[in-house]
């Protein structure tokens, strides 16, 4: 998001980047090591899913439709998050909602209590997109819905932020 100058004495509200110039600005100040990220070829093992998720966020951001970017972004966790190949076994035993919950707890907290809360706000924003996928609604309706979708922008990014810069502090160091 990009500060809009204004009358306020914040200095202006936040607001969504509207041309490409202001959408390269705000992830270089948001990821602040991704050019150096993007540098890295696409298929390296560990940047896959990383990449992956920061195309889903960006798709989910530009989308108008906001039933459409709720699922890109939460089709950027699953990327982000999600497991490799097929795990039908392990699919059985324990739900995708848990799972992913899980990984975003452990990704984004620090103790225990920070977890949970990570955790069960995971579990809330998810749970609408079950709502969405299986029950086949076709727009998100209430305010309820317009914030969830806010929220899965600002927790993908924090999760991908996090993946990012752990991903870049285990990269040798250049000479």
């Amino acid at each position: 998001y990009l500060e809009t100058s204004g009358a306020t004495l914040m200095g202006g509200v936040s607001r969504p980047p509207q041309t490409p110039q202001e959408f390269a600005w705000a992830l270089t100040q948001g990821f602040g090591r991704l050019p150096e990220f993007l540098a890295i070829p696409r298929d390296a093992p560990d940047a896959v899913r990383i990449k992956a998720a920061l195309e889903w966020w960006i798709d989910g951001v530009v989308s108008e439709n906001q039933t459409i970017s709720f699922l890109q972004l939460c089709i950027g966790f699953e990327a982000l998050l999600g497991e490799s190949g097929d795990n039908s076994i392990r699919s059985v035993e324990r739900g995708i909602t848990e799972r992913l919950a899980d990984r975003y707890a452990y990704l984004r907290g620090r103790t225990q209590s920070e977890r949970e809360t990570h955790r069960a706000a995971f579990s809330t924003m998810y749970k609408r997109r079950g709502q969405i996928v299986h029950q086949r609604e076709t727009h998100l309706r209430r305010s309820d819905d317009a914030e969830a979708c806010l929220k899965a922008r600002e927790m993908l990014f924090g999760a991908i932020a996090d993946e990012l810069n752990a991903f870049m502090r285990a990269l040798p160091k250049k000479g």
